[in-house]
């Protein structure tokens, strides 16, 4: 059985991309199907369903230092088939206020790789900036926030922890239909 990746649901590029993290730009629509996976036709193409998300770990004190993965995976096995990987630091710059944050920072993306993508040039998720920061909950979880610009902090669906400077977290965001061609 040969299976060939092909992405037709959503782009790699544009949900990273969009607006800090986690959303389409607005006035776009984001990844996902409408069907329920199964083969289309005659054709012999297949859908699975996948997940896209983020997930990360850093080093957090007067600055941010760690790495994301964005990726693409099996939702049933979680077994991913496509990840880029991102350093992520702290920049200089001004961020918008959080005052139930514990934390937060301008983060800039570099040395982006990918694995598993085909041709996908990972050099073109390097030099992203966004805004990310923490809100502690009662029990070492807590949310990880982002930002929108024009619309303010956002908690994320993500599994989110810090404990003694050391940051986790795991973010999916969106469904989508992975097509493969099976002989």
């Amino acid at each position: 059985m040969t299976r060939t990746l092909l992405f037709l649901a959503g782009s790699l590029l544009p949900l990273s991309m969009a607006c800090g993290r986690g959303g389409p730009p607005e006035g776009e629509e984001g990844s996902g199907g409408g069907d329920t996976g199964g083969t289309t036709g005659d054709t012999g193409i297949s859908a699975v369903l996948g997940i896209q998300g983020l997930r990360g770990d850093a080093t957090v004190a007067d600055a941010y230092s760690g790495a994301e993965t964005l990726y693409y995976q099996d939702a049933e096995t979680s077994t991913d088939w496509c990840t880029i990987t991102s350093d992520v630091t702290s920049v200089d710059l001004a961020v918008p206020a959080c005052d139930s944050c514990e934390w937060s920072f301008t983060l800039q993306t570099s040395g982006s790789a990918a694995s598993g993508c085909g041709a996908v040039d990972a050099t073109a998720f390097d030099g992203v900036m966004f805004h990310y920061a923490f809100a502690a909950g009662e029990d070492g979880y807590g949310t990880l926030a982002y930002y929108y610009e024009g619309g303010g902090w956002y908690g994320s669906y993500a599994t989110a922890s810090f404990d003694a400077g050391a940051f986790t977290y795991d973010w999916p965001i969106a469904y989508f239909y992975e097509y493969g061609q099976f002989e």
